[in-house]
Order: C-alpha cells, then structure tokens, then sequence
C-alpha cells in the first residue's frame, strides 16, 4: 500500500480584528532537517509484471543503467531473473529509472504575474511579466501580486491555482520510465496554492508541496495548502490526506482542516466551513464596481472571493480577501462570469466554495454630465449640456422626458461631442434626462437620471399696445410693473445708426421708460424681459417712434 504524506503547508492568513495571528518561531533544525531529507527523497516507480517479462528485459527498457538489473531482483526478493509470475508488483526507485524533463504551463494569468527562470552561473535569475501559456521548466518560479492569479498545469492534467501574493518554486518536473511515472516537487515561498491533482487518475503519479516548515506528499486528491511567515494551513475538500510536521502524522479527512504552528504538531482537524448561501444578484449588471454583500454564515470571520469567466471558470481573474462582509470587484470587461466565495474561520482556514452567475454589460461607462448640475434650474431657451467621458467612445445617445420612467420622451438624439443644445426650447416643468456612451455601434448602460427643473419661457413685452406721451422735454412709454423677479431692459437709438454697435441696455424695475427728447427722426425702442433666478431673457420687441420737429 502507497502511504499519503502532508506535512503541513503554511497558513496564509492573519487578520486582526477576531482573527487569529501568531508570532513568528523558528522552526527546530530538526524539524528542518526532516523536511529537508524527505524532500530530496525520491519515489519508487511500482510497475505490474505482465506475462514473459523478466529482469533483463526490464531493465533493457526502463532502467537508466540496464546492468543494474539484479538490484531490481535484490529489492523485490525475485531469486530466477528470468521466471517472474504476471501480475506481481515490482518496487523499482527512481533514481535506477530511465529519467526525461517534464513539462508544465502557465494556463492562466490575471493581474501581475512575473516568471524568473533557475539561475546558473552566468545567468542571475531576474522576474519577468509572464506570458499566457509560457513554457515552465524544472526550477522555474512563479510570483503573483496583490489582486493577481495564475493557474499551472502539469503534464497529466493536475491544476495548480496561485493565490494573490504566492510565490512558487517548480523544485522538480520528471518522468521515468519512459514517461510511466512522474515525480513532481514543488515548493512554497510564500502564499497560497489549491491543487487539484491527477485528474486522470493516472497511475505513478507523484506529487510534493514543500513549505519552509512541512511538505505535502500527494496523490488523486484536492486540497489547498498555504503559507505565511512559520505558519502552515492545509484544508482536504476531497480524499484524505496526512499532514506532518515533527513526526506528528494527522488524518485530514474530507472536509477538515488543519494547522501548523512553527513546525510544531499539527492542530486536530477542524470541520471547514460549508459554502454560504449567496443571494443571486441582478441579471445583468450595468453599473460598476459590483458589490457583493455577504450572508450570515455562522463561525466566518472573513471571506475569500474569486471571479472567473463563465466560459473558463478554474481561471480566476480577480481573486480578494475582505474582513468586511463584502466583496467589491471594480472593473470587470463586458460578459458571463462566475463568483466563488468561501467564508473563513477565525484560525484561518478556509471553507468549502458557494458559486453563483452574472453578467456584465457595464461598458462603455456613460459619460459624466458637469453641466447644467443635476436639479438646477434652467432656461427654456438657453439647455446646454456639457459632458466628459469616462471611456473611448464614438458617440453619445441623449433622451430627455417629461416622466421619470421615459414614458414621454420628446428628445431622442445622438450627438457625436459635448457641448449639445437642442434646438427647441425645453419644456417647462421637471425634465429627466439620461445620456449613454456608443462605441463602435455598441451601446453602453443609460447613466443615472438627471432631472432639471425648466423654468417656462418668458413672453415677449406688448411694446406695440404701450401707451406712448411725448412732451417738449421727454418721450414717457409705460408699462406693466414687472413682476417680483423680473425687470425690464430698454433702449432707444436712431434708426439710422449702426445697429452692430447699439446702445447698452438700461435696466428698469418700475415699468416707466422715459428718455430726453432728440431732434426731428425715428427713433427705435427695444424692450425685453429678464429673469433674475436665471438670467433667462424673453425676445426682443421694438417700436419706431416718430418725432416731428418741435417749435
């Protein structure tokens, strides 16, 4: 029987604030020493004799050195070389193997990612940007940052997903036997790693996670095993697995987990925390960033989520921890997504996934309105709007209502750039107005209603009905009072003169318009109203006035 080693793998949590943290120990040299001799060690290839197979044949194809035959046979206890029953399992150690380089890929990267190649004399190892689908040889390591991802497959299907902040070494990646068995070692700096490993179920399929403290000795299993400073957490969500550290072997079962401080004997198991109930959230989600609040989920402390696409979902994306009862994902692209969400219990470890799908249709952002501000007041006449954008766009769609619900539109334009000014007064009353970015044909979400209150226009004055006196020394006209908040502006030139350059205007607040009176001619008067809440003027009326000449 192949016994399953996990010594513990390193917690990559603490939190204040209700979650656990410990101080930092050295670990024991002995410890250290013990980890470090089953590290180097190296697994047993065990093959199934088949009919006619003898020791020579064996050793001619899979053996590294073919002569060193009889210390298969020593090992095995097999007196007669060449009379071996079908059936029976041979124990062959790798080091007499036939040994070829594997192979492993970056299947995955979110965010920022840096790959440094094994340095050698010559060349100093350097980090950098890693690329989708890299290559990945024996002694490469592998960074993520904060918010970052990366997924690692190996030769036979094992996935590997970093967490944010991980640092991860690729020890060893063989095949022996002409590629019959695999060896892979793999070694934690710091943070995290879930593994799903030997999809396939293939036979001879061997699997280290080493940490400064404790190494994982794994086969056909799923686990997550993490690290930060001397402390190590390991959690089993399928088979069952025995961690280590100190010689201390503890069975973590499916759906336990476990810790271990300092290299010291690991913690009893603990029962993980089963996945949350999420409360779906809208269908389509047109305005960013997306908060997710979190349910009541007794023992959780905190939380750990990720966002995948829906087409890839083992590819995280964005990846956060949160001690608040919400997560914020700010700027996700247009599509189908998937959110995991585990919660986490005060010592750290990390509970059993809850999945749920949404979509995105947030881009492009509509555009941000300066002007005029929102519940101003406007001018019927004098509408201009004024935006910034937020994204690239080609255009940008304006609707303006007489209700909140756009039941009424009486305005439906696109404009290709700021400033817009429609071309018939507004309407007074409240109008609501929303704006949305196009780019490339394609239209983003409306952005939030914006209502106006329109002021209604103001008439023209009845210059023509004024009753006009003239005398030897003034020419009166009279007119209405003008209501609170409102004054009249006058003015009167010759009706010969340049009208490019007329008089200013005089206000007047009593509606008694007077002047001296000039010599003999026509004289033209203007009058209009204005507004002091707005400015908002009403159009111009004139009357000529002739004066004859005075005796």
């Amino acid at each position: 029987m192949i016994r399953r080693h996990l010594l513990p793998v390193a917690l990559l949590w603490g939190l204040g604030a209700g979650i656990a943290t410990w101080p930092t120990c050295a670990a024991p040299s002995d410890i250290k020493d013990s980890t470090t001799a089953i590290a180097q060690a190296l697994p047993d290839w065990l093959y199934t004799t088949r009919p006619n197979d003898t020791l020579i044949g064996i050793g001619q194809q899979y053996l590294a050195n073919p002569q060193d035959w009889p210390l298969v046979g020593h090992l095995n206890n097999i007196a007669q070389a060449n009379t071996i029953p079908p059936g029976l399992v041979l124990r062959i150690p790798a080091n007499l193997l036939k040994q070829s380089p594997s192979a492993a890929k970056l299947s995955a990267i979110a965010g920022q990612v840096e790959v440094s190649a094994q340095s050698t004399p010559n060349t100093p190892a350097a980090w950098r940007p890693a690329r989708l689908n890299q290559a990945l040889d024996a002694g490469t390591s592998v960074q993520t940052h904060e918010k970052s991802f990366a997924q690692i497959t190996l030769a036979n299907g094992s996935v590997l997903n970093l967490e944010p902040k991980t640092t991860l070494t690729l020890d060893r990646l063989s095949l022996y036997a002409k590629g019959l068995m695999a060896d892979t070692q793999l070694r934690i700096k710091t943070g995290g790693i879930s593994v799903k490993d030997n999809p396939k179920q293939l036979p001879n399929q061997n699997l280290r996670v080493i940490t400064p403290t404790a190494q994982a000795v794994v086969r056909g299993t799923e686990f997550r095993v993490g690290v930060m400073q001397q402390t190590t957490r390991e959690e089993t969500l399928a088979g069952a697995i025995n961690l280590s550290a100190g010689g201390a072997p503890v069975l973590v079962s499916k759906g336990m987990g476990s810790l271990s401080q300092g290299g010291a004997n690991p913690i009893a198991p603990v029962k993980l925390l089963p996945a949350p109930k999420l409360t779906q959230p809208a269908t389509q989600i047109t305005h960013l960033p997306l908060t997710f609040s979190m349910p009541h989920l007794a023992g959780a402390v905190a939380w750990h989520g990720e966002v995948a696409k829906a087409a890839n979902p083992s590819s995280v994306l964005y990846s956060q921890q949160s001690r608040r009862p919400e997560l914020t994902f700010n700027n996700l692209p247009n599509g189908d997504y998937v959110l995991r969400v585990r919660g986490i219990n005060w010592q750290g470890l990390q509970g059993y996934d809850a999945a749920l799908s949404f979509n995105v249709q947030a881009h492009p952002f509509a555009p941000l309105v300066l002007a005029p501000i929102p519940n101003g007041v406007l001018p019927a006449q004098q509408s201009k709007i004024i935006w910034v954008e937020r994204e690239l766009a080609n255009a940008v769609h304006i609707q303006m209502a007489n209700t909140a619900d756009f039941s009424r539109i009486f305005l439906d334009q696109i404009v290709k750039s700021s400033p817009f000014e429609p071309e018939a007064n507004l309407p007074p009353g409240k109008v609501y107005a929303r704006l949305a970015s196009i780019n490339d044909g394609v239209q983003g979400p409306w952005g939030e209603v914006i209502v106006w209150h329109v002021q209604p226009a103001l008439a023209s004055v009845n210059l023509s009905q004024a009753p006009l006196r003239i005398d030897s020394s003034w020419v009166f006209i009279q007119l209405p009072p003008p209501i609170i908040g409102e004054r009249y502006l006058a003015r009167w030139y010759p009706c010969t003169e340049n009208t490019l350059n007329p008089e200013p205007w005089v206000p007047n607040l009593s509606g008694l318009l007077q002047w001296p009176r000039p010599k003999q001619g026509n004289y033209c008067v203007q009058v209009k109203r204005e507004r002091s809440a707005d400015g908002q003027q009403s159009p111009n009326s004139e009357r000529v006035i002739y004066l004859p000449e005075t005796h």
